[in-house]
């Protein structure tokens, strides 16, 4: 059975944020099981995920119990649910142990919250008391302000604030203001500026890695405090009486009732007398008289009782009055008073209520948004029959005692009965190789003993041991009859040692045992393990083996690369889930984590490949060590990594493509066979060094000549400008297997093919734009085209462009134009369309374009699909660089409809036009390269950056581009851009989602009751000019103004004219504040970090006085290597034979076969582009034959049904056996947030 101590536990609340160490995913996960894994006195379940307590079990973000409506799954059948909430897609179940939430439990019902920074500069306002506070063991995981609410709130429950001037445990208990003051409060106290209480005082739980900190006075005066509200679960004027359970008002009145919804307090037995006189006493009624209802099935005690109950004859004319007598509580015994004395009537009432929380999140939390496989398939297995999956791996006991010998030949006794029993249905990875090759998972796959990494897998260990067997296991007759003494009496299992001994030609009997002593049931069991170095005995083992299915925690450990990349996050906060949300966000298909380095890579191709088959030879074991965000993953060592399968890969979809930057800054495009390359347009260097044989490399030399495309084949790096791709040149796009050759710097990606110099991996160097600019729509170059900008000439359009530090656009045909404006900027953002506020806009139907129209260049960077055409009606006179995208009217099966088109111009210098602008610097020539000789070897080098880093300042995270610190403090917007740029940084200005959902993850593991979940933005909106403005600019070469593409920061100008609007019509304000609005006209930017719902920029903080936490963003710190290259003549083999027959050897991987195969479509390609005319005349003639016998077939089957009988029955389609596994592969929704 499980131990009593994991099946006492009490639900606590549903929260939308809470503060975790680690977590957990299993299709088992419900409470027991999140406890057993914890080893903490609070959880909080969400869906499959089990969150360990990190405090804030105060926090004010509580909502309402029905929205936490998932059932948790049953401990031994994941299809079948419990009465027992795991959370919703946004929000979390919290769980407390019973012994915790005995002595604790209360303080759900009080919400901690920052009040005020106070100078009292003379005592007497408030009415306090000071408490001393320790860390004993139940209290262990209350962090320092939660133990002086507990202790204020032991002494007296009339606590309503806590207040700090010190780190120390202490703390003074407001009670109250004093009822009499001799002066008004300013001769007291000083209310002064949030910033004031400038003392940070150490919030952390104990044995946490995350640090929490929190406002506690004044470093250079004792006399200021920091202040903090209890803001109860209970309405204004009442107590929350943990005893009872419920909010308590003592009223006195001559009326007997209480206000609605509360109701009378009837003593009904529930809880003992004396507890109720304790109750009596919190509510400092002791030395009161009142009055007490009781229940009619309460006998009153004669103890209970004072010892005189004489009746009081005060107003005895009434006596003859048919009144029930009551009993009042005097000095803490009962006295019977008739219903008609003075004092009965005068005397004090309870009156109680439920608590109620302050909801701030939507009642439709949607149950069908689960993020997680299982939701999707509860049908299907994550494990095989009788394993248990815990984050990414399937594990169970051994049936049988075992030495750790036997265990490694054989960890897991598969009975005749089990096997028999064993589901026969066969489950694929998520695998988009074109080799899907020994990808077929069956039911009974070969198990291994669990490595020891972390002491939870002690803990899983022995819950394996107590949980009751699953349904298949009592399928088993092996099983059946152990059933009454099952396992849960054993106290002592085997894990393998890590540290095993290397020396294959000595018995390795060493393991880690893992023992458990129950000292009380009631009690936690002490887990220990030990390092033992004779396993000979046989004992019980824990096995692990892979899932069936591949998901985000598909990870596996392999040798360090001799270089990686460059890191997409650096943090002292690095966990799996934040660099698998980071990668998800950059959309790559690897998440590569190193130490405190998140690595995001699409390796040797776009596809997912299995590492596990095709680079086995770079397995280990050991995984390194923790990971430094949670001490129960490990993140590897300066010789390992941690490589997981990103499958899930989410996609943000929308009516508007919004260009992606690509990551890292170069793509695999494809292998690609070239017969021969032209030695007046392409480089050739040989990269000697095997530190140098990477893509990044090879392609840094190609963009140091001002070449796109790199071609590389082992050490050989080539760089032209020329796509190769295209059909004119003798060039053949192989399958991705051809190129086998794993580039010796980095094994993810590929060099070509070892054995035949004519095959050549393919990579392309995406634009990295700088900051003001975006990805262009053919994603080759960077663009800026502001809406607000306009000029009314071609010349001041050029000088414009110059001045930012780029040219305008040069385009042969205007349909061009799509190549590089996105369709977010040629087309009106919805959100603008949609906006209650467009009376504000300048609304015109034509948009005007400055471009450079010319024939002297090149175009390869163009699309396929062009949503808009040319418009059918031009006018005569045009000017050739002027572009107008409008409507005209359209007939399309009598339907007139207006749609958009693109002309040229000669409006441009009368309407003022947008100038298109252009990098200049990514602008490629494609000029002759000057031929070299046999003996012209040129040694050649290149700076190239390998690292990032954001100097000594731990406190700053390395997030994609930037390096971000977010501070504890909170201050005005000014303020907080003056404290980023005396630390040599800007205000936070976010330019992708991604960055934004890290940095709340961020913010939230760091989040404290101080903080108002608000943060700084580094932009302002400007109503006059209708943009949104980077304000904090110390680098003139950054564009101040955002471009329009930016969705971040869509709402800026709705959210400023719906707060500008209300505060302008506010009677409240003065003539002169109204004018100052109205001249100025200026919103600061903000983010709501604690919002349920994804992050959101609004600009109406008018005036900018909000305080809100301080983010501060600067670029990192590069680390560059010198790369050495020779620069050769090319000398390759020519194309002579169009088969290739002589010029494809086979390589190691594949047979003479395959590469006949590949010869074959090479030859093919030939002959199909040879003869492409004729093979589209004879599919032409074909497609209308089928045609026409589509329409004879369908004319007979209309015959057909029209002379059947009413009877005939219909028939449905076929059913498709086979869906779950399309589904599989199309549904990729699951996540980790």
């Amino acid at each position: 059975m499980i131990h009593p101590i994991y099946s006492s536990y009490q639900y606590a609340g549903c929260y939308t944020q809470v503060f975790h160490e680690s977590f957990f995913i299993s299709s088992f996960m419900e409470p027991k099981l999140c406890f057993h894994l914890c080893n903490t006195p609070i959880i909080y379940l969400q869906l499959l995920t089990c969150r360990c307590s990190g405090g804030g079990l105060m926090h004010y973000n509580r909502q309402k119990d029905q929205i936490c409506n998932i059932k948790c799954t049953q401990l031994t059948r994941s299809q079948i649910k419990t009465n027992d909430t795991c959370g919703g897609t946004r929000v979390f179940s919290a769980y407390v142990e019973e012994n915790f939430y005995t002595q604790h439990g209360h303080l759900l019902n009080y919400q901690i919250h920052f009040s005020s920074c106070e100078l009292w500069t003379n005592s007497g306002f408030y009415n306090t008391l000071q408490v001393t506070f320790d860390k004993s063991s139940i209290k262990s995981s209350l962090n320092k302000m939660e133990r002086c609410a507990a202790a204020c709130l032991d002494e007296n429950t009339m606590t309503k604030s806590i207040a700090f001037n010190d780190d120390n445990n202490q703390c003074l208990c407001i009670l109250s203001q004093q009822s009499y003051l001799t002066f008004t409060s300013s001769r007291y106290l000083t209310i002064l500026p949030n910033n004031s209480c400038n003392r940070y005082c150490d919030n952390t739980l104990d044995n946490s890695k995350i640090e929490q900190k929190f406002q506690c006075g004044s470093s250079t005066n004792r006399r200021i405090w920091a202040i903090y509200d209890l803001n109860g679960s209970c309405p204004i004027n009442y107590v929350y009486i943990k005893e009872l359970q419920k909010c308590v008002y003592a009223y006195k009145t001559f009326w007997s009732s209480c206000i609605t919804p509360s109701k009378v307090y009837i003593y009904d037995g529930n809880i003992t007398w004396n507890i109720f006189l304790k109750i009596i006493e919190k509510l400092n009624l002791n030395k009161s008289i009142v009055t007490i209802d009781f229940d009619d099935d309460i006998t009153i005690d004669s103890s209970w009782k004072c010892p005189s109950t004489t009746i009081d004859r005060t107003y005895s004319s009434y006596s003859s009055l048919n009144y029930n007598t009551r009993y009042v509580l005097d000095n803490g015994c009962l006295r019977i008073r008739s219903y008609t004395s003075y004092i009965d009537r005068f005397s004090y009432r309870l009156c109680i209520t439920n608590p109620i929380n302050k909801y701030s999140i939507s009642d439709n939390d949607n149950e069908n948004e689960l993020p997680f496989l299982t939701s999707f398939y509860t049908q299907i297995k994550f494990c095989p029959t009788n394993w248990f999956d815990l984050n990414g791996r399937c594990y169970r006991m051994s049936n049988e005692p075992k030495t750790i010998q036997d265990a490694r030949n054989s960890c897991i006794t598969i009975s005749t009965s089990e096997s028999n029993n064993n589901d026969k249905s066969h489950f694929w990875f998520i695998d988009d190789d074109d080799d899907n090759d020994n990808n077929e998972v069956h039911d009974s796959p070969k198990s291994n003993i669990a490595s020891y990494t972390s002491h939870w897998q002690a803990r899983l260990g022995f819950f394996l041991l107590d949980k009751p067997p699953d349904n298949d296991e009592l399928k088993n007759e092996s099983t059946v009859v152990d059933l009454n003494i099952y396992r849960s009496s054993i106290n002592e299992f085997q894990m393998m040692n890590p540290t095993e001994k290397n020396n294959s030609n000595e018995i390795d009997n060493s393991c880690i045992l893992a023992t458990r002593t129950i000292i009380k049931e009631n009690e936690t069991p002490i887990i220990n393990t030990t390092e033992k170095n004779d396993c000979s005995k046989s004992k019980h083992v824990l096995c692990e083996t892979k899932t069936l299915i591949v998901h985000n925690f598909q990870q596996r450990c392999f040798r360090k690369p001799l270089i990686l990349d460059l890191p997409a996050f650096i943090s002292k906060h690095l966990t799996y889930e934040l660099c698998l949300t980071i990668c998800q966000g950059l959309q790559t298909k690897l998440a590569i984590i190193n130490i405190n380095k998140c690595y995001c890579l699409n390796g040797f191709t776009s596809k997912v490949f299995n590492l596990t088959k095709y680079r086995a030879e770079y397995l280990q074991e050991n995984c390194g060590d923790p990971c430094p965000g949670n001490i129960h993953e490990r993140c590897g060592d300066k010789n390992t990594i941690v490589v997981f399968h990103v499958v899930d890969v989410r996609r943000i979809y929308s009516l508007m493509r919004i260009p992606m930057d690509s990551f890292p800054d170069f793509v695999y495009d494809s292998c690609i066979y070239v017969s021969s390359f032209n030695s007046s347009t392409t480089y050739q260097f040989n990269l000697n060094n095997v530190h140098n044989i990477h893509p990044r490399h090879c392609l840094q030399l190609c963009t140091n000549y001002q070449q796109k495309y790199a071609f590389i084949n082992s050490n050989l790096c080539l760089c032209t400008n020329i796509p190769l791709k295209d059909t004119q040149y003798d060039t053949t796009i192989l399958e991705n297997q051809y190129c086998s050759y794993e580039c010796s710097a980095n094994y993810f990606y590929t060099c070509g093919n070892k054995t035949n110099s004519t095959i050549y991996s393919m990579y392309i160097m995406q634009p990295k734009c700088r900051h003001g600019f975006e990805v262009a729509e053919n994603d080759q170059q960077c663009v800026y085209s502001h809406s607000s900008i306009k000029k009314n000439s071609f010349s001041s359009a050029q000088s414009y462009c110059k001045s930012i530090g780029g040219i305008i656009a040069k385009i042969n045909d205007i349909l061009e134009i799509q190549n590089i404006l996105s369709e977010s900027t040629l087309s009106r953002r919805l959100s603008n369309t949609l906006s209650i506020f467009s009376a504000f806009k300048s609304y015109n139907d034509s948009k005007y374009f400055w471009i450079d129209r010319t024939s002297d260049i090149i175009n390869n960077n163009t699309i396929s699909d062009r949503s808009l055409g040319k418009c059918s009606q031009t006018s005569n006179a045009i000017d050739r660089n002027c572009i107008v995208l409008r409507y005209e009217k359209t007939s399309y099966s009598n339907i007139i409809a207006d749609d958009q088109c693109i002309a040229e111009s000669n409006l441009c210098s009368l309407m003022s036009a947008t100038p298109v602008c252009v990098d200049q610097h990514l602008e490629f020539n494609s000029t002759i390269i000057s031929s070299i000789t046999d003996d012209d070897v040129i040694s050649v080098s290149v700076n190239t950056s390998i690292d990032y880093s954001c100097g000594n300042d731990t406190e700053y995270d390395f997030i994609d581009e930037y390096c971000y610190k977010i501070s504890f403090h909170e201050s005005s917007w000014n303020e907080a851009k003056s404290e980023c740029e005396r630390d040599n940084a800007m205000l936070f200005v976010p330019e992708k989602f991604i960055t934004l959902k890290i940095i709340r993850s961020l913010f939230l593991r760091r989040h404290n009751y101080a903080s108002s979940g608000f943060a700084h933005i580094g932009v302002i909106y400007d109503n006059q000019n209708r943009t949104v403005i980077r304000s904090n600019i110390t680098d003139e070469s950054i564009l101040q103004i955002v471009p329009d593409s930016n969705s971040i920061y869509d709402l800026c100008e709705q959210t400023f004219h719906q707060h500008y609007t209300k505060i302008n019509s506010s009677k409240i304000l003065s003539k002169n504040d109204q004018n100052r609005l109205k001249d100025q006209q200026i919103g600061c930017a903000y983010l709501d970090l604690l919002s349920d719902t994804t992050p959101v920029i609004r600009c109406d903080e008018i005036p900018c006085n909000r305080q809100a936490t301080v983010i501060c963003q600067r670029p990192p710190i590069l680390k560059t290597v010198i790369i050495q290259a020779q620069r050769e003549v090319i000398n390759l083999p020519m194309n002579n034979d169009p088969s290739l027959t002589s010029t494809v050897p086979s390589t190691d991987n594949e047979s003479n076969s395959g590469w006949t195969d590949l010869s074959s479509q090479i030859y093919t390609k030939s002959i199909v582009r040879d003869f492409a005319p004729i093979f589209f005349i004879l599919a032409t003639i074909f497609a209308l034959i089928l045609l026409g016998l589509i329409n004879i077939l369908h004319n007979h089957y209309l015959f057909q049904k029209n002379n059947n009988n009413n009877n005939n029955r219909f028939h449905t389609g076929r059913r498709n056996h086979n869906a779950v596994y399309s589904q599989l592969i199309t549904t990729n929704e699951f996540d980790l947030n």
